[in-house]
């Protein structure tokens, strides 16, 4: 009996000390992909305040009008749950949340598409 509760005491501190150790370590969002597109410029701006825990993805392909090519962004948490997302078919496509702590973590994503 006695080992059976020192067996669960090391558990639950590890768990616990496990805890601390994720969530005090992730702090910024990380992106996903890095591949910029082939032809057009882009500019991808990402992060997390720190004054007050906005994870944010901005995007935008510069890509001429008659190409039809739109921008697309979001933010997701850990377990790849969209917290926001945004489109636009020719300028900014922004997406931000309020990050909480049992996110654990926050990631941007962007990308494109045609319309």
């Amino acid at each position: 009996m006695i080992k059976i509760k020192n067996l669960i005491k090391i558990f639950l501190t590890l768990i616990l000390f496990g805890n601390i150790i994720i969530s005090t370590e992730i702090v910024n969002a990380g992106r996903h992909t890095a591949h910029p597109h082939p032809e057009y410029y882009d500019i991808w701006n990402y992060g997390i305040r720190d004054e007050d825990n906005w994870a944010y993805s901005d995007y935008w392909l510069q890509a001429s009008g008659w190409t039809r090519l739109g921008s697309q962004s979001s933010v997701t948490d850990i377990f790849g749950n969209v917290k926001d997302s945004g489109r636009s078919d020719w300028k900014w496509a922004n997406a931000g949340a309020y990050k909480q702590p049992w996110w654990i973590r926050a990631d941007s994503h962007y990308g494109w598409y045609k319309f």
